[in-house]
């Protein structure tokens, strides 16, 4: 028995073949039946885009179906450059396929850093693959024998094999949802909380259905989440900003969190720490040094803004930034842990590290601690790291907020904190003097008030991060979240 179907039975799910749909009462119905159902997780996935006009299969298909190929094409055509499309062209071309790969953008994989795209462009460019952006195809005449593909300037040429790579829909044809009551948004994508329930009364949707990435690995975590909630357990809404991606074509490529050019866009006090994969030892040892690792952040605080890289194992590497960044850490963080060598991740440790260095401190200079600790500010000279933050009103009218970096300091200060280190923080960081917090910990009711606005930004159905209570009232959004946390400082 195959090992998903064993887990199916061990867990006593009844698996019912037919197509389904949601039901006013919110059952399922499958072909005449009602099933009936306390829950419904939606969980169908989306659709690839489709050779339109084209009564062959075999000259013209989707990335799945292209995977499947029985017979190797001479030439072949990929239009559509983001993961699925540059790791079609990637695998092919190493087979000794020609490959065009076409990509209506500026840069192949253009959700990546700019930096990252053009490095893993330069190796896939050796693999028998020709890249052509800001190429629209205007044309694909499509025969039992092959494709016809016009783009650019006009150039037409003709290929064996053409694979559509480009772009993805949620699956949510005859589901019933309008008789359902569920609300769909932009590009048809279901409205979710950050339970993953949707308009309707015990009816969730997951994966490619609502917004985020399409990311197998978002899916099931959101999945998580749902049945968590269902089964009225404590729960986490997900950080959409911090879920990794992952590109397995040659060189993988792996990211989380901003670019450079956005975490500049948005203001940020930028610092740069990049370092080519073959400057330490492990790549050289395996036969392969291509790509970096390259890591954006925050030159005030410390913080990791997103993380990129292109090279061998980036997709396993890609995790001990994405988990440090989930604890609160930065850069300097990671630049005082010791790596193994030789290794793969020495090359993180090298990237984090050139950023350290470059805010102006010394790689070797000690973190400042109390002892016995392993949670301290950044440095004594320098604001700590912010990150997450609540912010909550007090009573009489009185604003008190609450930030992660003046919490870090009481901390240090050799503070009890036990009322409040085990609340979930998912909100914005503020700054404030250290001696307002420190006074608003005295407070018994510091717990309850954070735990009371968590609660209310879930009730809100606050689906971005971050986002700021006060008084009330929920901002989302860096833009929304900065002005609120300016003046909270100014009033307080």
């Amino acid at each position: 028995m195959p090992e998903e179907l064993f887990e199916v039975a061990r867990n006593k799910i009844d698996v019912i073949e037919g197509v389904g749909a949601v039901t006013a009462d919110g059952n399922v119905r499958v072909g005449d039946d009602e099933i009936e159902a306390n829950t419904v997780i939606l969980a169908t996935g989306s659709w690839p885009g489709r050779c339109s006009g084209s009564s062959s299969a075999s000259a013209c298909s989707t990335p799945s179906a292209s995977w499947a190929l029985r017979e190797l094409p001479q030439k072949m055509a990929v239009i559509g450059a983001g993961a699925s499309g540059a790791e079609i062209a990637s695998a092919y071309g190493r087979l000794g396929v020609e490959v065009t790969l076409l990509e209506a953008l500026p840069q192949i994989l253009p959700l990546e850093d700019e930096e990252i795209a053009k490095a893993a462009a330069r190796e896939i460019r050796k693999q028998n693959v020709k890249i052509v952006t800001e190429a629209n195809v205007e044309s694909a005449e499509v025969s039992d024998d092959g494709v016809e593909l016009t783009y650019g300037d006009g150039e037409t040429e003709r290929f064996d094999y053409l694979a559509i790579a480009a772009g993805r829909g949620p699956d949510v044809e005859g589901l019933g949802l309008e008789d359902a009551g569920v609300t769909t948004g932009e590009n048809g994508r279901v409205e979710v909380d950050g339970r993953m329930r949707t308009s309707a009364d015990g009816v969730y949707a997951i994966g490619d259905l609502v917004p985020g990435p399409a990311l197998a690995h978002k899916a099931s975590d959101e999945g998580v989440i749902a049945a968590e909630d269902a089964a009225g357990m404590e729960t986490h809404a997900l950080d959409y900003g911090a879920i990794p991606a992952a590109t397995f074509c040659h060189p993988q490529v792996a990211s989380f969190g901003m670019t450079e050019k956005q975490a500049r866009d948005a203001g940020y006090d930028v610092v740069i720490g990049k370092v080519p994969m073959g400057a330490v030892g492990a790549p050289t040892v395996y036969g392969d040094r291509t790509g970096m690792i390259k890591i954006v952040g925050d030159k005030r605080y410390g913080e990791i803004l997103g993380a990129h890289m292109a090279g061998a194992r980036a997709t396993d590497l890609i995790s001990e930034l994405v988990a440090v960044h989930d604890l609160e850490g930065g850069f300097a963080e990671v630049a005082r842990i010791v790596h193994p060598h030789p290794t793969f991740s020495e090359a993180t440790l090298e990237a984090a590290r050139s950023a350290w260095c470059r805010c102006g401190r010394r790689c070797g200079s000690p973190i400042n601690r109390r002892p016995g600790t392993r949670t301290s500010p950044v440095s004594s000279s320098a604001p700590p790291l912010r990150l997450r933050a609540a912010t909550f009103a007090a009573a009489s009218g009185r604003v008190v907020a609450f930030s992660l970096a003046a919490l870090r300091q009481a901390f240090a200060a050799g503070r009890d904190l036990s009322q409040v280190d085990n609340v979930l923080i998912a909100a914005a960081a503020c700054e404030l003097h250290p001696r307002a917090v420190l006074k608003a910990i005295e407070s018994r009711s510091v717990a309850e008030r954070l735990s009371a606005v968590s609660a209310e930004a879930a009730t809100r159905l606050v689906g971005a991060l971050p986002a700021i209570a006060v008084a009330g009232k929920v901002s989302e959004g860096p833009a929304a979240v900065e002005t609120a946390a300016t003046s909270l400082a100014t009033s307080s």
